[in-house]
C-alpha cells in the first residue's frame, strides 16, 4: 500500500518518564486532549483552527465548548510552547515533534517511507489546500451558529442591540451542549420575568453575555408566593410551548 503525504508526529516517552508536568499537572482528560492536539497539529500542518466546534468534532471531545476552553487554557499554562494566535493554535516546537521525510518534499512510495524522498507534491501546496478546507469548515460553523442565534433571538423578550447580542452569542455558545443549556437559561429567565412582571427584560447584549447565570436559577418562594408577587400556581402555568418549539427547531438545524 503506497504512503502519501506522510507526516509523523512523535510522542516523547519523556512525557511519561521525565516530564512531571504531563502526569501531575494535567488531569487525565487534559492529558488525552494534549495528545489529540498533537495529532491534530500534524493533520493541519501545525495550524489548528481556533474554532471549538471544529476541534470538538475532529477529536471527539464531548464535554462542551466551555470545558474545552478551560482545558486548552490549562495546557497553555503547563506547556508554554503550545501557543494561541488570532486564528490558530500552534506548537512552537512542532519541528522537533515531527519527522520530515525530506526538506519540504513528501510524496508516495510502494510501502517504504524512505522511498518517498524527493517525490512530489510540494508541502506548501498541501498546506494551502488544508487552510482552504479549514476556512470552509469555519464558514459552515459560523453560518450554523448564526442560524441558531436567529432561532433563539425570536424568543428573546427584548429585541434591542441585536448585533452586539450576536457577538456575545458567538463567543459564549460553542457546542450543541451550550445550545441546550442556553434554552434552559432562557426558559428560566422568561419564567423569572413572568413572575416579576415589574422588571424590564435586559438588552440582548447584556443577557447573551451572562446567560449562564440563568441555567440553574430558582425563584425564591415564601408563603406560597414567588418573590415578586405571583403565586406558585401562576408560575406553574407559564406557557412553555415556545420552549419545545425552539428545542425542535434547534435540533433540526443541527
Amino acid at each position: 500500500m503506497p504512503y502519501k503525504n506522510i507526516v509523523f508526529v512523535k510522542l516523547y516517552l519523556d512525557l511519561f518518564d521525565g516530564d512531571d508536568r504531563f502526569l501531575f499537572r494535567l488531569t487525565e482528560r487534559q492529558q488525552l486532549l494534549y495528545i489529540k492536539l498533537l495529532y491534530l497539529a500534524g493533520k493541519t500542518h501545525n495550524k489548528i483552527p481556533k474554532n471549538l466546534n471544529f476541534i470538538e468534532k475532529k477529536i471527539n471531545y464531548q464535554e462542551g465548548g466551555q470545558e474545552l476552553t478551560k482545558d486548552i487554557q490549562k495546557i497553555k499554562q503547563v506547556f508554554r510552547r503550545f501557543k494561541e494566535t488570532k486564528h490558530w493554535y500552534t506548537f512552537s516546537n512542532f519541528e522537533e515533534l515531527r519527522n520530515r521525510l525530506d526538506d519540504g518534499k513528501i510524496g508516495s512510495s510502494q510501502g517504504r517511507p524512505k522511498d518517498t524522498l524527493g517525490n512530489t507534491p510540494n508541502e506548501k501546496e498541501n498546506e494551502k489546500e488544508n487552510e482552504k478546507e479549514n476556512e470552509k469548515e469555519n464558514e459552515k460553523e459560523n453560518e450554523k451558529a448564526r442560524e441558531n442565534f436567529e432561532r433563539v433571538w425570536k424568543e428573546y423578550p427584548n429585541k434591542v442591540e441585536k448585533a452586539k447580542a450576536w457577538e456575545k452569542f458567538a463567543k459564549t455558545v460553542k457546542s450543541e451542549k451550550d445550545i441546550a443549556l442556553l434554552v434552559v437559561a432562557l426558559a428560566n429567565y422568561k419564567d423569572h420575568l413572568a413572575t416579576n412582571n415589574w422588571k424590564r427584560p435586559q438588552q440582548g447584549k447584556t443577557w447573551f453575555n451572562n446567560w449562564r447565570d440563568w441555567i440553574d436559577y430558582k425563584e425564591e418562594v415564601t408563603s406560597g408566593k414567588v418573590k415578586g408577587g405571583a403565586t406558585k400556581l401562576q408560575k406553574a402555568g407559564t406557557d412553555k410551548e415556545w420552549e419545545e418549539q425552539l428545542r425542535k427547531s434547534l435540533e433540526k438545524g443541527n
